[in-house]
C-alpha cells in the first residue's frame, strides 16, 4: 500500500543514514519481486524497483558528499576488508540455523589473506549461493 506514494522507501534512507551497507536494499527488493511475483520478468521487475533504485543512489550520493576527503574505515586494506566479509556471511548464515557464538563485540579480526581457511570456507559458501541462486533462475524459466 506505501510503495505508489514511495512512503516504504521512508526506513530504507534512515537505514542508509544509519548504515551504508543498507544500500543492498534495491537489488533485495528486486529479488523478492523477480522471484516471488510469477506474473513478472526481469524488465518489469526492474521497473518496480526503479525508484528503491534511485532513491539509495541520491542517499547513497549525500553519504559520500557528507564523508570527509580523510577519512579512513581502519588500518587495513579494502581487499582483505572484503575477503573477511566472505567469512562474516557464512557466520551469519550459519548462525540462522544454529545461533551459537553470538556476541555483539566478536572481536574478529580482518583476514590475512584470500588462502586462509576461513576465506576458503567463506568463498565456497558464496559459490554455492550463487550455484543455487542459478539453478533456481534456471528452474523458474524452465516452468
Amino acid at each position: 500500500a506505501w510503495r505508489p506514494a514511495g512512503l516504504y522507501l521512508i526506513p530504507v534512507v534512515l537505514a542508509l543514514l544509519s548504515k551504508p551497507p543498507a544500500l543492498v536494499f534495491p537489488l533485495l527488493l528486486f529479488g523478492a519481486v523477480y522471484f516471488w511475483d510469477t506474473d513478472r520478468n526481469a524488465r518489469q521487475a526492474l521497473k518496480q524497483v526503479t525508484p528503491a533504485l534511485l532513491g539509495c543512489a541520491a542517499t547513497g550520493l549525500l553519504l559520500s558528499h557528507m564523508t570527509g576527503p580523510v577519512f579512513t574505515p581502519g588500518d587495513h586494506s579494502p581487499a582483505l576488508y572484503r575477503i573477511t566479509q566472505m567469512r562474516v556471511a557464512l557466520h551469519y548464515f550459519t548462525s540462522w540455523f544454529a545461533p551459537v557464538h553470538l556476541s555483539a563485540d566478536s572481536d574478529w579480526q580482518v583476514l590475512p589473506g584470500i588462502l586462509d581457511p576461513q576465506a576458503l570456507a567463506g568463498f565456497a559458501f558464496l559459490v554455492l549461493v550463487a550455484a543455487v541462486t542459478l539453478d533456481a533462475l534456471w528452474r523458474r524459466r524452465q516452468a
